[in-house]
């Protein structure tokens, strides 16, 4: 493994000449605009393709979650465990019916329709935004390379002040475009069920609690 170090430094900060040629580089400069909650700049170190497929995949889970409001409602004031399957695939016409249903965990309480119509950076940064994936750090250990245009960056989230296991380590996924590192973004970047969970109107889900205890 090719080893680095880093925690925390500036997004724009280079140590001599251009980091795009590194993936431990690529993923500490992304890992440092998480942890400054700076979005739109950690989506520029994600490699476009990945972000076309995040952008779909989070629609059809979107979707599915409108589809399924009724259901889902239900189980939370029966105190049931969900048991709705998320869509893989963005449905066309699913979109059509349900995109005018407002989503209360994006700030400005978009609806599916709107965020669908937003450029896939757009959309990732609105996303993460909305997930709130940030620790207190992140440290990058080094990477791992798999042939000429995949790499796989270990690194360890430092969440200040949390319990957990301080030797814990989690993997990114690297690939190279047009000569250039870019990660890949994942669920475990971006928080999907965080969202998934506050979508609904507060008003509904405070009625769904009072429900559940009554």
């Amino acid at each position: 493994m090719i080893p680095t170090s880093s925690v925390r430094p500036h997004p724009d900060a280079k140590n001599g000449g251009s980091s795009d040629d590194d993936p431990s580089h690529v993923a500490t400069d992304f890992f440092a605009a998480l942890a400054l909650e700076d979005w739109d700049h950690a989506v520029r170190y994600v490699e476009p393709r990945s972000l076309a497929e995040f952008r779909e995949s989070q629609l059809a889970q979107l979707v599915s979650w409108a589809v399924h409001r009724d259901e889902i409602r239900q189980a939370r004031s029966d105190r049931n465990t969900q048991t709705t399957t998320p869509e893989r695939a963005l449905d066309a016409e699913l979109l059509d019916r349900h995109g005018d249903v407002p989503l209360h965990a994006f700030d400005g309480a978009p609806t599916i329709r709107e965020l669908a119509v937003l450029p896939a950076e757009t959309f990732a940064a609105r996303f993460l935004g909305a997930s709130r994936p940030t620790p207190g750090a992140y440290r990058v250990l080094g990477h791992v390379l798999e042939g000429d245009d995949t790499a796989h960056v270990v690194y360890r989230p430092i969440d200040a002040g949390l319990p957990g296991d301080p030797h814990a380590v989690a993997v990114l996924r690297a690939r190279r475009h047009d000569g250039r590192w870019h990660v890949l973004l994942n669920q475990e970047l971006a928080d999907a069920a965080f969202i998934l969970f506050h979508l609904d109107d507060p008003d509904d889900q405070d009625e769904s609690i009072q429900a559940g205890l009554r």
